[in-house]
């Protein structure tokens, strides 16, 4: 279905796939200068042998299917997955955004901070 509609399949690892499509626009060539917010807010230090690292945390929207769970991070447009439990999902969306993400730097296009946060909103039923 989506070769039918002129995606062309540039990567796998593992059950992931990466597609590109030669006319649709990149989330990377849009501009996304007005949705930052300042600071290092959702980026942490990681010590790992001896040095620093630093991380990024992506917010991932995780949805009940009939079949299990599907997962998608706002912040990064077309990367999404699947899995039978709410942990197998968790794990494949880890997957998922490292796979994507080293696809971007493989092309030299930029890798999109983390700008999304959830919040709750409580209303009387």
């Amino acid at each position: 279905m989506l070769e039918q509609d002129g995606w062309v399949l540039v990567r796998t690892r593992g059950s992931h796939r990466q597609y590109k499509h030669p006319a649709k626009l990149r989330s990377s060539d849009r501009s996304r200068k007005d949705r930052r917010r300042p600071g290092a807010w959702n980026i942490e230090q990681r010590f790992q042998a001896g040095r620093a690292q630093a991380m990024k945390k992506y917010l991932i929207v995780i949805e009940p299917t009939q079949t299990g769970f599907s997962a998608y991070s706002p912040d990064l447009p077309g990367c999404v997955s699947t899995g039978a439990t709410r942990q197998e999902v968790e794990q494949n969306m880890r997957e998922a955004i490292a796979f994507h993400l080293d696809g971007l730097r493989d092309e030299g296009q930029p890798v999109p901070e983390p700008h999304s946060y959830s919040a709750y909103v409580e209303l009387p039923a």
